[in-house]
């Protein structure tokens, strides 16, 4: 079977979707969430791995596709932590917060980055905003470790 062509009509409403923000490019080319995230999993999967090029390739088509999904803009800037580069975590993570869409691991991740960015205020406010403790024991873990952390450096045990 053949693919079936687009109307005119129907190009000009996707295009004014896509310009009055009311669509992403994602949702009109039908990638469901759990695609763009199992996507930007593999992404980190690459960054830890030392694949990094292929990783950024992977997270700038992610968030092409869904520009203002926060979770997307806050793996991405783990996977610029996992290069090294802390201006771009930094710049990545900063626009995610401007996005409502993140849940605990987000926030999680969120305070690991602002700390790694030597931000102890903005570490502290982000598991703040943790509202329920995390049914995942791998989240509970980082969280109590990024707690832990907050709390030697704050005693000045250590510096950052």
């Amino acid at each position: 079977m053949g693919q079936r062509i687009m109307t005119d009509d129907e190009i000009i409403s996707r295009a004014e979707s896509l310009a009055h923000g009311s669509s992403t490019l994602g949702q009109l080319l039908g990638i469901n969430a759990e695609e763009l995230y199992g996507t930007a999993s593999l992404a980190l999967l690459l960054a830890s791995h030392g694949s990094i090029e292929e990783a950024t390739i992977l997270m700038d088509g992610l968030v092409s596709l869904a520009p203002r999904d926060g979770r997307l803009f806050t793996l991405y800037a783990e996977v610029a932590h996992l290069d090294g580069d802390r201006t771009r975590a930094l710049q990545l993570l900063e626009a995610s917060f401007e996005m409502a869409n993140v849940e605990t691991i987000e926030r999680v991740r969120r305070a690991e980055l602002r700390l790694w960015g030597r931000d102890h205020t903005g570490a502290s406010r982000e598991l703040a905003c943790v509202e329920a403790a995390p049914a995942d024991p791998m989240v509970v873990g980082r969280m109590e470790k990024l707690q832990r952390r907050l709390a030697r450096t704050v005693s000045g045990e250590f510096p950052g």
